[in-house]
């Protein structure tokens, strides 16, 4: 009589692991009738990425090409303090002071999805993985400026822009961004792209700055997203997310357009 385990497919087992000075998220493949990690391991978008934990505006660092995913910008003339770190298998957590008057304390979460192949077949790994960071901030004082920006530096050329109007995402080539834009896919000469977004009910102005490297003669682009452009007051939480990815740039549009609407209807988080 032959067990269910020995047909059982194998599958993705995967958390941030904590060193000193910082994070990485680690990939394994394990079977389902074993402990023992198999000896193969899939390759999903964001592999090994790391953050380091006095450097958050570089957000998540990914390889292939080097690119930061998701840092947060503060605005701190004199920097910012960790005042703690802890990681809960998929989330990674970390709490920041900034270094000036406005006494501020932003709470970073970068949170980990997996897409599995079967909801999107136009991917060609296994499963895709993207990031959603939650961003919050409130201050000891009794209001404050909470002016903060999510910054990602890419490489690519094809610019792509995605409007969120009328209940739908529509795109376009000709890097216009207006008051409606909430995402871009950055596409890269190894054939990859990278999606970048913010919820669209968050209120956000976005800016793009683009340049070429001396040393290498690549391209890099810097996308910010500037966020809670309002006071904040003692005693209140202000709270916002953006998503990231990398993906195969053919057909790019046509995996990245559901995985917006998966981003755009998923359920706030509310634990930070």
């Amino acid at each position: 009589m032959s067990s269910s385990f020995e047909k059982a497919e194998p599958f993705l087992t995967s958390a941030w692991s904590l060193q000193e000075h910082d994070a990485t998220y680690l990939f394994s493949k394990t079977l389902t009738n074993s402990n023992e990690p198999a000896e193969e391991t899939l390759a999903p978008s964001l592999t090994n990425a790391c953050v380091r934990f006095d450097r958050p505006q570089e957000g998540i660092v990914v390889a292939c090409p080097v690119q930061h995913l998701l840092g947060v910008d503060m605005g701190a003339s004199n920097g910012e303090s960790v005042r703690d770190v802890w990681c809960r298998h998929r989330d990674l957590v970390i709490v920041y002071e900034p270094v000036d008057p406005r006494q501020l304390c932003a709470t970073l979460m970068w949170r980990m999805h997996h897409e599995p192949a079967q909801r999107n077949p136009l991917l060609d790994s296994a499963e895709i993985v993207w990031c959603e960071l939650v961003l919050s901030t409130q201050t000891s004082r009794i209001e404050s400026d909470s002016h903060l920006k999510v910054v990602s530096i890419l490489c690519g050329t094809d610019i792509l822009c995605a409007e969120w109007k009328d209940n739908s995402w529509k795109w376009t080539e000709n890097n216009s961004i207006n008051a409606f834009t909430r995402a871009l896919l950055i596409r890269h000469e190894n054939e990859s792209s990278t999606l970048v977004a913010v919820h669209p009910l968050d209120s956000c102005r976005l800016s793009l700055h683009k340049q070429m490297n001396p040393l290498n003669h690549k391209w890099t682009i810097r996308v910010e997203f500037c966020l809670f452009s309002s006071l904040v007051e003692k005693g209140v939480i202000l709270r916002s997310r953006a998503m990231a990815t990398i993906g195969p740039s053919r057909d790019d549009t046509l995996w990245a357009t559901p995985l917006l609407d998966r981003f755009r209807l998923s359920e706030p988080v509310l634990t930070t």
